[in-house]
């Protein structure tokens, strides 16, 4: 008789954190946030080799958690182009990065925090700066069009929302 392995999985996300209960779904362990409530309550769920019975519980990159006899590592997913059109004081950018850490210089007023609110509202859908998603677009402009390339967990994805003005932003993966 052969002892089964355990699996373990990279779930790459691209948000600093992700609450345990949405992870179990995204890594598809569980089929419904109910299952996975159930499974967290009952005390079947490891975070960093402990029981975890929080299905709030923010995990970060580097994070483990296990169930069903799977472990999943809580990877970052890494921003590798960024192209925008029309955003705040960008007329067009075309941008790449580099793994780890990027360093973003520049004089006063040139468009530093823009770029990172651009990186932010294509992870999250919304901005940090402001409510109102007309701001984002470039003063003049019909539209905002933002769109990254990521990767992770060994996979590439692009990312794009396009704005426009007095309307929903429409999002495609």
């Amino acid at each position: 008789v052969r002892k089964k392995e355990p699996q373990s999985r990279e779930i790459a996300i691209s948000t600093e954190w992700i609450r345990l209960e949405a992870l179990l779904k995204l890594a598809d362990a569980v089929p419904s946030g109910g299952m996975a409530k159930n499974l967290i309550q009952d005390w079947q769920v490891l975070v960093n080799g402990e029981v975890c019975t929080m299905r709030g519980k923010k995990l970060r990159p580097g994070d483990r958690a296990a169930c069903l006899g799977t472990t999943y590592l809580v990877t970052a997913m890494n921003l590798e182009k960024l192209d925008l059109r029309n955003f705040r004081n960008y007329q067009s950018l075309q941008s790449s990065f580099s793994p780890g850490v990027n360093l973003i210089v520049g004089d006063n007023a040139q468009g530093k925090t823009n770029l990172l609110e651009a990186v932010y509202y294509l992870s999250t859908g919304r901005s940090f700066r402001t409510r109102r998603e007309i701001e984002l677009i470039r003063f003049g402009a019909e539209y905002a069009d933002l769109s990254g390339a990521v990767s992770g967990e060994e996979r590439k994805q692009t990312i794009r929302t396009v704005l426009f003005a007095g309307r929903k932003p429409r999002q495609q993966f």
